[in-house]
């Protein structure tokens, strides 16, 4: 088995190869500038990393989510606008409901649509992921946000946040 035996830095800029007692090569060393400067940024030349496949598929949960919680604020609001004209045991039965359906239903789909206006930073990953727990709060999502939740903790998807 060859081994490599760096040379003393004021000696030589080769490295020995020996194989068994035997010097069976010689390798020129490269030399590396090696600085401890650190690299200047350039404003206009960053590239920015292509994203994760799991922020596509997160985009994808919000706008079905933002969906949901829309068409909740909708169905709230018609209940509260009609609940006259609904046949209940008792007239205005289906006021307090539609009420309730429709700030909920507003008050929720509000951060799931700003998530699609947040920057890359590191407290819009923590944001976002706020935003998957709040789903694995219901039974209907537990299918779409454990996979998610589980692919969004990776480190490249929090690098690709910061």
């Amino acid at each position: 088995m060859p081994y490599f035996y760096p040379p003393e830095p004021e000696k030589s800029n080769l490295h020995i190869l020996v194989d068994r007692n035997r010097i069976t090569g010689i390798l020129p060393v490269m030399e590396e500038k090696q600085t401890n400067q650190p690299v200047p940024d350039a404003p206009g030349l960053c590239v920015t990393p292509e994203p994760p496949t799991v922020v596509f598929w997160y985009k994808l949960y919000c706008g079905l989510m933002a969906f949901v919680y829309l068409a909740l604020f909708v169905v709230g609001v018609l209940l509260a606008v009609f609940h006259q004209s609904i046949d209940t045991k008792e007239p205005g039965e289906m006021l307090m409901p539609g009420i309730i359906y429709g700030a909920l239903g507003f008050f929720f789909s509000i951060p799931f649509v700003a998530a699609f206006f947040l920057p890359r930073r590191s407290w819009a990953w923590i944001y976002h992921l706020v935003l998957i727990c709040i789903g694995l709060t219901s039974c209907c999502c537990l299918p779409i946000t454990i996979p998610l939740l589980i692919y969004w903790i990776k480190p490249e998807v929090k690098t690709y946040f910061k």
